[in-house]
């Protein structure tokens, strides 16, 4: 208490307590009497007398061995859980599961024992950028953000935001200030994160005080094209939002998507994102972005929910199977999907910064990683199941561990990561078996700081089985505190790499046998056998470099000659390594390899790609005489990669060599349907593509030169569908582009642009009204005299 204070006098050592009603009240500071040398006296001052002052003044007396606070002490036991009034929330598992719905006690996020931490401060405004919210609902309206610069209804913009009457939020949809919910997804991903609580009513939130911006980017359809969404980022962050909760997402990742949010970011605003709904660890954007904190699903047994997706780009995971929340027109129900797990830590995201508004993003964004309980999934889910209480109970920044594992090792291997902190002592690199190991084994450990680079090189990944690794990275700073990653690997250091599974290999041929076989002293063997899973293997045939008595990297394993085989059959290959001691060490099978009997010589092609093939246009093939020799070229388009690769124009030979090839742009679109025709009258082709965010079409003569002239012209659209006709009737051809132009407002419209055999621009016709503003494949434009 304030107002108590105690006195200990410095002769002797034992004491006696004075009961409060014997201690007379001072009215000026004066040396205290106590009935024997060192005893204790509890003063109790008046309630205008200044503690600090008082304390000063006494230990001034000579008869005075110290003066101190009465400070009140309590017992060392977790704080008792808050339980809500709120009339639903025993049916919300994810907060707190009791076993209902045959769920398991404990799988839950450990709501109530957090929030006898702190409920939230209204000062913490998140962003739902989403199909809006019921700012009506009540469960939510008294949490929902009210613009104090905007007068509502008054057609203006008050306060020179760029947005007329936005009060509680904009709706980039309709291009209005009126962000209700016409969906229902929005409303509910809203009541997750900070529903009204203990009210008496409804559902309990996360954050009972979470500010609730409405940004409407996703129609009554659950739709939305990518400028909409970049534009309703834009608007988050500036106007005053910490956190954004971003429930979607597409299979197709985008630059500029990335660049919205990589802004929001760099501008101190986390992003936190579902994992995605398609049951499969592909990328799913935003949240395989590095800015976003991608958020799988659990249910009510702490397993993965089946339509969760996982992998590498999660980070961890949160209740989204059978989610009870708040609906528009004050209902509610149950729902599921990864949307229903990123508001979770949305939610617990904003409760720390309730409590730590210091923390800076990344630092949020350590302990949300480390606040989480461990469960074993049957896919990768990141660092674990999300835990509020361990997240609230931290009160410094954390140290950080980041890995950044390949798929597989093989070799010496450089393992690249962030192991570092304001206070950081050291960090450790253990493995186990298997994806949830019981034992770990320390590999490395090291006392320097690293940030995004090497944390360990040339690791002999030998010691290793062949298989299914976990890898565990633990940071320690000076204060006690330890940061955890880890990460999936899987080792491979037996394999072949071509030919691989399914291949396609010319028949009654000798051809390369490539792979790896890493490891000191092993040795190898290679046979071949009919079918799928053949019940006998043989070696006729097989040649293996050097006997097979040396290890190889990425090398040539040996030869195979094929003539004895019949053609068109499958066959597979099966390569056995062993150790010193003629152990098997490892084994690898490639099935299903087909000997083609019709195949001509330079051919199959292979053509590896940096990242991925794009699912729209690369299986798109031409074939045209360029040169007007009467033999027949190859022409496609090869892809470009999300790290900025540009795409590229390739002609192939009869022969299956390289003619030539051409750069595109870089950037989405990474493929392109080229048109190809002879637009200039020289009885020789001309190709024309476009790929790239700048919407370029280049233009090359039948060689790989540039047409020159106008080209390459500047359409403003993408994605453009072309075709080569006469219009005009002079003997030219022209080009017909029709694309896809960004509105102002947001969506899409289309561009019909008309150039000439010099890239001269005819004609440019905006199309208004079609029906189809979302992104699509490419369309083509249909060309006739109907006159």
């Amino acid at each position: 208490m304030a107002d108590r204070t105690r006195v200990i006098t410095r002769a002797g050592i034992r004491g006696r307590m004075v009961p409060l009603q014997e201690v007379r009240k001072p009215t000026a500071m004066s040396a205290p009497t106590a009935s024997a040398p060192g005893s204790l006296v509890r003063l109790q001052l008046d309630t205008d007398v200044d503690v600090s002052d008082a304390l000063a003044r006494l230990r001034l007396q000579p008869g005075v061995a110290f003066a101190e606070p009465n400070f009140i002490l309590r017992l060392a036991e977790i704080p008792p859980g808050i339980q809500p009034t709120d009339f639903e929330f025993p049916r919300q598992w994810a907060l707190e599961n009791d076993g209902q719905y045959e769920g398991s006690p404990g799988a839950d996020i450990s709501a109530p024992a957090a929030w006898a931490h702190g409920t939230g401060d209204r000062s913490v405004r998140v962003a739902v950028i989403d199909s809006g919210i019921d700012y009506f609902h009540p469960d939510l309206e008294a949490n929902v953000w009210v613009n104090d610069g905007e007068i509502a209804g008054n057609g203006q913009d008050d306060d020179a935001n760029g947005y007329i009457d936005d009060v509680h939020g904009y709706d980039f949809v309709s291009g209005d200030g009126d962000p209700m919910d016409d969906q229902g997804h929005g409303t509910h991903v809203a009541g997750i994160i900070g529903a009204v609580t203990d009210n008496g009513k409804g559902v309990a939130g996360v954050c009972w005080e979470a500010t609730l911006m409405a940004v409407k980017a996703f129609d009554e359809n659950g739709e939305a094209a990518v400028s909409e969404v970049v534009t309703a980022i834009d608007y988050a962050v500036a106007n005053g939002a910490a956190l954004i909760n971003a429930s979607w997402g597409s299979p197709e990742p985008s630059l500029a998507l990335q660049e919205a949010i990589r802004a929001a970011t760099d501008a101190g605003v986390l992003v936190v994102s579902a994992a995605g709904n398609g049951r499969t660890d592909d990328p799913y954007y935003p949240s395989a972005m590095e800015e976003v904190v991608s958020v799988a699903a659990t249910n009510s047994r702490d397993q993965r929910a089946p339509f969760s997706n996982f992998g590498p780009q999660v980070d961890l995971d949160a209740p989204g199977e059978l989610v009870l929340s708040t609906m528009p027109n004050a209902r509610y129900e149950l729902l599921s999907g990864t949307s229903m797990a990123a508001p979770h830590v949305t939610g617990v995201a904003s409760l720390i910064l309730s409590q730590h508004p210091e923390f800076t993003i990344p630092e949020v964004v350590d302990i949300l990683r480390n606040a989480v309980d461990e469960i074993r999934p049957d896919h990768p889910l990141g660092t674990g199941r999300l835990n509020a209480l361990k997240a609230v109970q931290v009160t410094q920044p954390l140290p950080t561990a980041r890995l950044r594992l390949p798929e597989t090792l093989s070799g010496l291997a450089t393992l690249e990561g962030t192991a570092a902190g304001e206070d950081f002592v050291g960090y450790r690199l253990d493995y186990g078996v298997g994806d949830f190991p019981d034992t770990w084994v320390t590999f490395h450990t090291g006392d320097t700081p690293v940030a995004e680079g090497p944390l360990v090189s040339g690791f002999d990944t030998s010691v290793l089985h062949e298989g299914v690794h976990a890898i565990r990275l633990q940071v320690m700073d000076s204060k006690g505190q330890t940061a955890v990653d880890r990460g999936r690997v899987i080792v491979r250091n037996v394999f072949i790499e071509s030919p691989a599974h399914n291949d396609i290999v010319p028949a009654g041929r000798r051809f390369e046998i490539t792979g790896t076989v890493f490891g000191q002293g092993r040795t190898y063997t290679l046979e071949h056998g009919p079918g799928w899973h053949p019940t006998a293997w043989s070696v006729d045939g097989i040649e293996t470099s050097e006997g097979g008595t040396h290890p190889v990297s990425s090398g040539t394993l040996g030869w195979w000659d094929t003539r004895d085989l019949p053609a068109d059959s499958f066959q597979s290959l099966r390569l056995v390594a062993r150790n010193e001691l003629e152990e098997v060490v490892g084994e690898w099978v490639t099935g299903l390899v087909y000997l083609d009997g019709r195949l001509r010589p330079g051919w199959p092609q292979y053509l590896p790609s940096e990242d991925f093939y794009p699912t729209n246009d690369w299986r798109d093939v031409h074939v045209a005489d360029l040169d007007a020799d009467g033999r027949q070229e190859i022409i496609r388009v090869h892809p470009g990669g999300v790290t900025g690769a540009p795409a590229e124009l390739r002609v192939f030979d009869l022969d299956g060599s390289t003619r030539w090839t051409a750069e595109l742009g870089s950037g989405e679109p990474y493929s392109d349907i080229p048109a190809i025709g002879d637009v200039d009258g020289d009885g020789r082709l001309e190709l024309f593509a476009e790929t790239g965010e700048e919407g370029r079409v280049h233009a090359f003569r039948f060689d790989g030169s540039a047409l020159g002239g106008g080209w390459p012209v500047q359409l403003g659209a993408r994605r453009s569908g072309k075709v080569l006709a006469d219009l005009d009737r002079d003997g030219f051809m022209e080009v017909i582009c029709y694309a896809q132009l960004p509105k102002a407002g947001g969506g899409f419209q289309r561009q019909l642009a008309v150039f000439d055999h010099t890239g001269r621009r005819l004609a440019d016709w905006k199309i208004n009204h079609c029906v189809q503003d979302v992104d699509v494949t490419r369309q083509f434009p249909a060309v006739g005299n109907f006159d």
